[in-house]
């Protein structure tokens, strides 16, 4: 009953890299129904338990992966009336996949900037003049890297295109023209 314009954006509130995700966990649901002759969007809640426990015993995959697949299902399955959102058994069957599988917990070694930061001023870093291309192309990057804080998309993102003021005192750098930060809109892009 919506305008069709509205009716569009109603039907599109992801960024393109979303609704791509989205619908490649949406195929696989699709292609795990279809194995099993079961219609996808007349489906059960119980079915759609068994393709989490699918996904979570043969596929392996981690709960916040599995949560990510909960996110694409829920939309389309609340038209067939299953709420993955809200239902508490599956908020239940996703604690007990957490339970079972709980987050790995990874401890980088702890590092000190300063000392880093030292050891760019000394060789094979520095005198400039003494120092290989290999060397101080990983100086350049890690101090550009540390400087702009960014994204590892943002830092693929900045252009060659450098600039400086009038006394050379200040480097300017830009990021291509065409790249859309994660948390940014179109309308408004780095500049």
């Amino acid at each position: 009953g919506f305008p069709e314009e509205i009716a569009l954006r109603i039907a599109n509130p992801l960024r393109k890299s979303s609704t791509n995700l989205y619908q490649a966990k949406w195929r696989k649901f699709f292609d795990w129904c279809k194995r099993r002759d079961i219609d996808p969007l007349k489906i059960s809640l119980p079915l759609v338990s068994e393709f989490f426990l699918y996904l979570f015993e043969d596929l392996e995959l981690s709960p916040p992966t599995l949560k990510g697949y909960r996110s694409a299902l829920a939309d389309v399955l609340s038209a067939s009336g299953i709420d993955l959102s809200n239902n508490y058994q599956i908020k239940l069957l996703f604690r007990s996949f957490s339970l079972s599988r709980p987050k790995a917990t990874h401890f980088l070694p702890k590092w000190d900037l300063s000392l880093v930061l030292d050891s760019l001023t000394r060789e094979p870093y520095e005198p400039m003049q003494n120092a290989n291309l290999s060397n101080w192309t990983k100086k350049t990057v890690f101090l550009l890297t540390l400087a702009t804080a960014g994204r590892v998309s943002e830092i693929q993102a900045l252009s060659r295109e450098i600039t400086f003021d009038e006394h050379w005192s200040n480097v300017y750098i830009k990021y291509n023209p065409l790249f859309l930060a994660k948390t940014e809109l179109e309308t408004d892009p780095l500049t």
